[in-house]
């Protein structure tokens, strides 16, 4: 629900470098033995489309999305993404995505590689985890550590239109199995890596229904706590997140959470929480720190991908007023 900035993703792909360099000799490699087999009577069309991904081999992997998008223009003038897509093109899109190595990446790379970005909840829904479990195997001389991933990978240009594209990193999403199943072959708008050079905040906001909090308080009643999952407008031809990810059905589940954030404004008032950070000045040293054990959860937008629920619970503290706006 909200974008990462394009210099985490290059640090990230920094501390990686000698990896994907490795990556980039053995897809080579494999896509020089594909295009030379003669048994899979590749068409003229199909060994331009490889020669254009050898050409540009490092550079997919590590574009960034307006480049990728010129790329992706390119490759629609050897292979258009209908026929790519088609059934008379699935052996050779299969191959293709096996060649270049995304399903051994999804295994031994991408796990380490989205735990190195610090992503930890799905980035449509921000409501389950997406992490990638650490393993140490103790050797005889060193320890050997493997990741685990407990989330799934979707593709901003999906594989099935763009298989050139299913390795690029700036093209990978980190999302649950639900959100990943809901999106299937739906475009939507949401970018997911940003070049902004000042602050990003979420364009999607969960806002209570005006006199919601008084109801409630008034009844005690969870049913009285009402809120809206709002978004940005997209184009016509594009999906909402409403409609691809049902996300107020979702949240619909979590009033508990809101209630729990306005009796908690209820008690932490202006005046005690400054009397809390007197009090235990050492264990409040920062604001965040301070807010995060009030929430139970994080309390900047920039910090919505480190926790399942993040962004609701921002948004609703805020409203509240337990944290400022």
């Amino acid at each position: 629900m909200i974008a990462i900035p394009y210099k985490i993703v290059d640090n990230t792909i920094g501390v990686f470098n000698t990896e994907i360099d490795t990556f980039i000799v053995q897809l080579v490699n494999n896509l020089n033995r594909m295009r030379s087999d003669k048994r899979l009577k590749l068409t003229r069309e199909k060994k331009d489309y490889i020669n254009e991904i050898i050409s540009h081999s490092k550079d997919l992997i590590i574009a960034k999305p307006k480049k990728l998008d010129q790329y992706r223009q390119a490759f629609d003038k050897i292979i258009t993404p209908a026929d790519m897509a088609s059934k008379q093109f699935e052996s050779f899109r299969n191959r293709l995505i096996k060649e270049l190595g995304y399903t051994t990446r999804r295994s031994d790379f991408y796990p380490k590689y989205f735990r190195k970005i610090g992503i930890k909840s799905c980035v449509y829904c921000n409501a389950h985890l997406t992490v990638a479990i650490e393993k140490v195997t103790q050797l005889r001389t060193k320890q050997k550590f493997t990741y685990k991933a407990k989330f799934q990978v979707d593709h901003y240009w999906p594989k099935s239109k763009y298989p050139c594209f299913s390795i690029s990193l700036y093209n990978l999403y980190p999302v649950c199995g639900s959100c990943n199943n809901c999106k299937s072959f739906h475009d939507l708008e949401f970018l997911l890596y940003s070049d902004s050079k000042t602050s990003i905040i979420s364009s999607f906001k969960f806002n209570l229904v005006p006199g919601s909090v008084a109801n409630y308080l008034l009844s005690r009643k969870i049913e009285d706590i009402n809120f809206t999952f709002n978004e940005p407008p997209v184009l016509p031809t594009v999906k909402k997140f409403q409609e691809v990810f049902d996300i107020q059905g979702i949240y619909d589940t979590q009033k508990d959470l809101a209630e729990e954030l306005i009796l908690k404004a209820e008690v932490y008032t202006a005046p005690y929480r400054l009397k809390l950070k007197k009090q235990f000045p050492k264990l409040f040293t920062t604001p965040g720190i301070f807010n995060r054990i009030l929430l139970g959860n994080y309390s900047s937008e920039e910090d919505i991908h480190k926790r399942p629920m993040a962004k609701f619970t921002i948004d609703i503290a805020r409203q509240v007023g337990l944290i400022k706006k």
